[in-house]
């Protein structure tokens, strides 16, 4: 089923976060990655101050009700398992402000699986991020994602 949402809207954005089942990340994966990009757009702006108080809307609330919403989609994303989300996620985390470069975990960049999303960043060129990712996890890691992905759930969901 389609979710219809204000892209521009945190609230929206964090309402259709929990809107979408894991098991179904899938077939929202297009919505996905515009909401990631939001996300980290709105992140940047709040970093950089971009984001005035003419800007602010004050049905959003406050900030902190929204600085989770990067970390949910990219679980999401990592459910989804796209390799073609990592070079977005890689840049979320070290370029955009020290909170994601800090709190932004890699094992989200991993959904697709170590081995075949390194192959994937190699055949793209992109041997910087696949490096990156090759130095984090030598094996699959399988175990690691697995347990790291039930935390999140638990985490956002409670389940």
């Amino acid at each position: 089923m389609p979710i219809d949402i204000d892209i521009e809207a945190p609230g929206d954005r964090k309402r259709a976060l929990r809107a979408i089942a894991p098991e179904e990340a899938s077939s929202h994966h297009s919505l996905l990655r515009r909401m990631f990009t939001a996300e980290v757009e709105f992140r940047r702006r709040l970093a950089h101050d971009d984001l005035g108080d003419d800007d602010w809307d004050p049905a959003w609330g406050e900030d902190d009700n929204y600085f989770e919403n990067v970390y949910w989609c990219a679980w999401l994303l990592f459910l989804v398992g796209d390799p073609a989300d990592v070079p977005a996620m890689w840049h979320a985390k070290y370029k955009v402000d020290f909170d994601l470069q800090c709190c932004f975990d890699i094992e989200s960049m991993l959904g697709g699986g170590p081995i075949r999303t390194v192959a994937w960043l190699r055949e793209q060129g992109m041997l910087e991020i696949a490096d990156g990712l090759a130095q984090w996890c030598r094996d699959d890691c399988r175990e690691q994602l697995a347990r790291w992905s039930a935390d999140r759930r638990h985490y956002f969901l409670g389940n």
